[in-house]
C-alpha cells in the first residue's frame, strides 16, 4: 500500500520528528498507567507530550491503534534475546529481560489494566477487545494475545 518514503516521513505528508514521537510514546505510557485504558484520551496524551492531537494522528488513527503499536514495540524489545551460544545463558538472559520489563513501575500497572480491559465486552470500535477464540472457551482481544505471546505464553490458551 505504501510506496517508497524514506523513514520518517509519509507519502505527501510532512517529515515525523523522532523527539516529538518519542515525547508522545513516554507520555501515551505515563498516561496509560495513570488514568488506564478506559479513561485513556488523545487529548490528555497530547497534552503531556506537549504536542497537538494532529502529530498524534499523524503516526496512529486511533487509541486502539497506538495502544497496539507502542504495547508491541515494548513486549518486541523485552523478548530480544541475544544468541548466547548456550542454552542455559540463553534462558537466564529471556527470564532476566521479562523480569526487568514485568517490574517497571509503569508495567505494573499497565498490563493488569489491559488484561481487564481485554476481559470487558465489546462496546465499540474503540475498544481494546476483539475476540480471537482461545481453548477453554474464553475469548482474549488479538492485542492481548499477540502481546502474550510475544512474550512467551502459548497462543492457544491464556496464562493461569
Amino acid at each position: 500500500m505504501q510506496t517508497d518514503v524514506p523513514p520518517g516521513r509519509m507519502s505527501g505528508g510532512p517529515v515525523l520528528q523522532t523527539e516529538v514521537t518519542d515525547a508522545i510514546t513516554n507520555a501515551f505510557f505515563e498516561e496509560l498507567a495513570e488514568v488506564g485504558y478506559g479513561r485513556l484520551s488523545i487529548d490528555a496524551v497530547a497534552r503531556r507530550a506537549g504536542v497537538g492531537k494532529a502529530a498524534i494522528y499523524r503516526r496512529w488513527e486511533s487509541k486502539l491503534d497506538i495502544t497496539v503499536a507502542l504495547t508491541s514495540d515494548v513486549a518486541i524489545a523485552a523478548i530480544d534475546v541475544p544468541d548466547t551460544g548456550n542454552l542455559r545463558d540463553d534462558i537466564r538472559e529471556y527470564l532476566t529481560s521479562g523480569r526487568t520489563v514485568l517490574t517497571h513501575r509503569l508495567a505494573q500497572k499497565i498490563i493488569p489494566d489491559l488484561l481487564a480491559e481485554a476481559q470487558t465486552p465489546i462496546s465499540s470500535s474503540a475498544s481494546i477487545c476483539s475476540p480471537v477464540p482461545c481453548t477453554g472457551g474464553s475469548s482474549w482481544s488479538r492485542p492481548a494475545m499477540k502481546t502474550l505471546t510475544l512474550t512467551g505464553w502459548p497462543a492457544r490458551s491464556p496464562p493461569p
